[in-house]
């Protein structure tokens, strides 16, 4: 299997624009408030953008990349 394929079967699971309703957007951008500063804004655009990414699926990719760390270590340093 290649990477390609691989990507194109872990994107399927994310949520599209439309599978989310208007209300709910827009409900959780005044959740979000106004940003203060450039960095507020940033964090609150990598919100936004994450919003369509399921929960389930970062926590998947968060414990691989913790079980792949020491290996990339190991052999950057080698």
């Amino acid at each position: 299997m290649t990477l390609f394929k691989l990507l194109k079967i872990l994107s399927k699971f994310n949520k599209t624009l439309f599978d989310i309703s208007v209300e709910k957007q827009e409900n959780y951008l005044r959740r979000l408030g106004v940003p203060k500063n450039d960095f507020d804004r940033s964090y609150k655009q990598y919100k936004c953008q994450n919003l369509f990414i399921p929960v389930w699926k970062v926590w998947i990719l968060n414990i691989i990349s913790l079980c792949i760390l020491p290996f990339f270590y190991f052999f950057i340093y080698l």
